[in-house]
C-alpha cells in the first residue's frame, strides 16, 4: 500500500500523517519496522532499496518518505521521478509507503501519476489538503481553536480520574489530591486562555487581510 499526503496546509497534511502513522507504529512490535526519513536528496534507487526492505517478527514494514525531493520537484532532473515512479509498482506488499508532502505536488510529476494510477486499483491512496479560501478561514481557525480546547478538556479529565483511583487506593492523600486537582484545572485554565488569545490574535489577522 502506498498513501501520499500532500498540500499547501502544512498543519492539515501533519495531522493526517500523524493520525495515519500513530495507530501504525504503535502496532509494530519492533522499530526496525518502522523507517521515517526526511527525504530531501533521496534518489531513487536508495528509495527503492529501503522500500524493499522485508519486514521482520511483523508482518508490516513501514517507511515514511518526507518531502521527497523527487516527488516535490526539487531534484527532477533527469529520470529520477520516472526511475522511482517505476519501482512504485514492484513496492512488496509487506510495505506500506507514506509519503507525506508540505506542497501540492504537481500532476504532471511521473511518482504522482503512478500512485494516482494505483489509487484506482486499491493500491494506493491520495489525501490532498489546501489552504482555505479566505472567506472560509475564520471559521475554519475557530474550527481548530475548539478541537484544541477539546483536547484540553480530554488531558483534564483523564488527569482528574487517574487523580480519583489514586485516591481509592490509598496511594495519595486528600490533601494532595485536592492540590494535585488545583494543579490540574489551572494548567487547563492557562491552556485554553492561549488558545483563546491565540484565536482573537488569528481572527484579527485575518480581518486585516
Amino acid at each position: 500500500m502506498i498513501t501520499l499526503i500532500h498540500g499547501g496546509e502544512s498543519y492539515l497534511v501533519d495531522r493526517a500523517a500523524h493520525d495515519l502513522l500513530a495507530p501504525m507504529r504503535a502496532g509494530l512490535t519492533l522499530e526496525f519496522n518502522y523507517e521515517d526519513l526526511q527525504a530531501d536528496s533521496l534518489n531513487a534507487d536508495a528509495a527503492a532499496e529501503k522500500a524493499g526492505t522485508l519486514p521482520f517478527i511483523d508482518a508490516l514494514r513501514v517507511l515514511v518518505l518526507r518531502d521527497w525531493g523527487l516527488l516535490t520537484g526539487k531534484r527532477d532532473k533527469g529520470s529520477g521521478p520516472e526511475r522511482a515512479a517505476a519501482y512504485l509498482t514492484g513496492v512488496p506488499e509487506t510495505t506500506h509507503l507514506v509519503l507525506v508532502t508540505h506542497a501540492l505536488v504537481a500532476p504532471g510529476n511521473a511518482i504522482y501519476k503512478a500512485v494516482v494510477a494505483m489509487e484506482r486499483d486499491k493500491r494506493a491512496r491520495v489525501q490532498r489538503f489546501e489552504p482555505p479560501r479566505r472567506s472560509d478561514r475564520a471559521g475554519w481557525v475557530r474550527k481548530l481553536a475548539e478541537e484544541g480546547r477539546v483536547s484540553v478538556r480530554n488531558v483534564r479529565r483523564d488527569a482528574m480520574h487517574h487523580l480519583q483511583e489514586l485516591s481509592k487506593k490509598g496511594d495519595v492523600g486528600d490533601d494532595d489530591e485536592r492540590r494535585a486537582e488545583e494543579r490540574v484545572q489551572k494548567l487547563t485554565d492557562d491552556h485554553t486562555k492561549t488558545i483563546d488569545d491565540l484565536l482573537k490574535h488569528k481572527e484579527t489577522e485575518i480581518m486585516e487581510v
